[in-house]
């Protein structure tokens, strides 16, 4: 696995405000969560719990919705990304597989 990003212990979905989980933490939840948040970068670093280790987030950029699920570190499959400019997240809710 990868080591925890800065002030993002297992368990939890963050975002940053730069790119490469840099920058200020910006949100670290461990539940589901709502809001309108510009990002740099989202790391899920959650643990294996059937039924509630992956991550749906919903973001918008240009104002077209998108959802991509995220698996939890180490994967497989994407479990961190960096944001295109002028990207927002609006919700993070847990799931199971992807």
């Amino acid at each position: 696995a990868e080591p925890n990003p800065p002030g993002c212990p297992k368990e939890y979905f963050c975002a940053y405000s730069g790119a490469n989980q840099t920058g200020r933490l910006l949100l670290k939840v461990a539940g589901n969560w709502s809001g309108n948040l510009a990002v740099g970068s989202i790391f899920n670093n959650g643990v294996v719990y059937p039924g509630a280790d992956h991550v749906d987030v919903t973001s918008f950029l240009g104002g077209q919705p998108s959802t991509d699920c995220f698996h939890y570190n180490p994967g497989p499959g994407k479990y961190k990304a960096n944001a295109e400019p002028g990207l927002t997240i609006t919700r993070v809710v847990w799931r199971g597989e992807c």
